[in-house]
């Protein structure tokens, strides 16, 4: 549900709108869910307000969530740590960025399961972002990694398309 630029705000609105009706209701993973939305959101639309209150939401719930049920919520908590990440990298701060993006990761790995297109991307994201930070060996290596297995999963032609950052 990731609006472009011109759209972020009315998209913004939309998703405030939907956590607060979720929060009425109860639904943490539909809450943590839709802060993955809206971080993603004010990404995409290079959004300046409300950031450090999200994510101190966001982290708020991921933490409600681990604690209620540990290893439930693994994937969603992954996506959630995921868009923190790409928000924090998008605006300069690397050092938070990849914590995240390696806790994204990780809550992956946790999960299990046969390796899939989200595990390509974590792999991915990753890579990107070390690259970004001049760690060229490791993030050279996380790249291989999600190309390895996108092809496996996709086929060579296919892969690159599943590996972006």
């Amino acid at each position: 549900m990731t609006a472009r630029a011109t759209g972020a705000p009315d998209a913004l609105a939309m998703l405030e709108a939907a956590l607060t009706d979720a929060e009425a209701a109860g639904d943490d993973v539909l809450v943590a869910r839709l802060w993955a939305d809206l971080l993603d959101t004010a990404r995409a639309g290079d959004v300046q307000r409300d950031v450090e209150r999200w994510l101190r939401h966001a982290r708020a719930i991921a933490a409600r969530l681990e604690r209620l049920a540990p290893r439930a919520h693994d994937r969603t908590l992954a996506d959630l740590a995921a868009a923190e990440g790409s928000l924090l990298r998008a605006r300069g701060m690397m050092d938070p960025a990849e914590a995240r993006v390696r806790e994204a990761l990780a809550l992956e790995v946790r999960a299990g399961g046969p390796p899939g297109p989200r595990l390509v991307r974590a792999h991915g994201r990753l890579g990107a972002l070390l690259l970004d930070r001049g760690q060229r060996s490791e993030g050279d290596a996380e790249i291989a990694r999600a190309q390895l297995l996108a092809r496996d999963l996709v086929g060579a032609d296919d892969a690159a398309r599943l590996v972006g950052p």
